[in-house]
C-alpha cells in the first residue's frame, strides 16, 4: 500500500470515527425527542434539513456498514443502513471537514440490492471531485448467499445516482466479496475483491475511468 494511500485512509478513518460519535449522539437524541405515536425512523425535520445542510446527521435507520473518502476538508461517507423490505444505501457529503453535512441522498441500487451489509462486508466508495463511485456485494448463489459486485456512480457529488455495470469480467453469480476500491491520482477508479475463480480464491482487480466500462 503506498504512502499516499495509507495517509488517505488514515484522514478516512479518524472523519469515521468522529462521524459515528455524531451519529449516535443525533439518533439518541432524536429517539428521545420523538413524540409518542410519531415514527422513530423519520428524522427531525429542522431548519438544517430544510436549507440542505446539518450539523448533526440523524440517520434513518440503524447503520449497518460505513466506507469514507476523504480529500481535504471534503469527506463522503456511505452508510448501508436498516429499512423494510431491504436495507438502503446512503451517501453523505461535508466540505468543511464534517462541521456540516448535506443532506442524505439514496443511491439507486438499480435490480441489484445489497447482499447482507455489515462490518467487514461494507459497500466501498471511491472519489474523484464530484464523481462519486457506490461498490457493493448483491445476492446471488454462493454457500452464503452473496453474488456479483455491483455499482452505481454520481457525477454531481452524491445529489443524484444511475446503476452501473460490475467490475468482475468472470460472469460468476457465486459471490464477489471483500471489496475495496479508490481513486487514483489520475481519476481511475481501481477495484479489487475476492472470488472463487479457478477454482480457488483469487484477488482479481478491474480498473475503470467513468464507471461505466470497466478493464482488468
Amino acid at each position: 500500500m503506498t504512502e499516499a494511500r495509507c495517509d488517505r485512509r488514515r484522514r478516512g478513518f479518524l472523519a469515521a470515527a468522529s462521524l459515528l460519535s455524531v451519529i449516535w449522539a443525533s439518533c439518541a437524541g432524536e429517539r428521545d425527542a420523538t413524540p409518542a405515536g410519531d415514527s422513530a425512523s423519520e428524522p427531525t425535520k429542522s431548519a438544517s434539513h430544510r436549507t440542505g445542510t446539518e450539523t448533526s446527521p440523524g440517520i434513518p435507520g440503524e447503520v449497518l456498514s460505513l466506507d469514507v473518502s476523504a480529500s481535504g476538508p471534503v469527506i463522503d461517507v456511505l452508510m448501508a443502513v436498516s429499512a423494510e423490505p431491504a436495507a438502503r444505501l446512503l451517501h453523505r457529503r461535508s466540505v468543511d471537514g464534517g462541521r456540516s453535512w448535506r443532506l442524505a441522498s439514496e443511491v439507486d441500487l438499480g435490480d441489484r440490492p445489497m447482499h447482507a451489509p455489515h462490518r467487514g462486508m461494507d459497500p466501498q466508495i471511491a472519489v474523484d471531485g464530484d464523481r462519486v463511485l457506490a461498490v457493493w456485494t448483491s445476492p446471488g448463489d454462493s454457500p452464503w448467499g452473496s453474488g456479483p459486485m455491483a455499482t452505481s456512480l454520481s457525477t454531481d457529488g452524491g445529489e443524484s445516482w444511475t446503476p452501473g455495470p460490475t467490475p468482475a469480467d468472470d460472469g460468476r453469480t457465486d459471490g464477489h466479496n471483500y471489496i475495496d476500491a479508490i481513486a487514483d491520482p489520475e481519476g481511475v477508479f481501481p477495484v479489487v475483491w475476492l472470488d472463487s475463480r479457478e477454482e480457488g480464491r483469487g484477488l482479481p482487480s478491474s480498473s475503470s475511468r467513468d464507471g461505466l466500462s470497466w478493464s482488468r
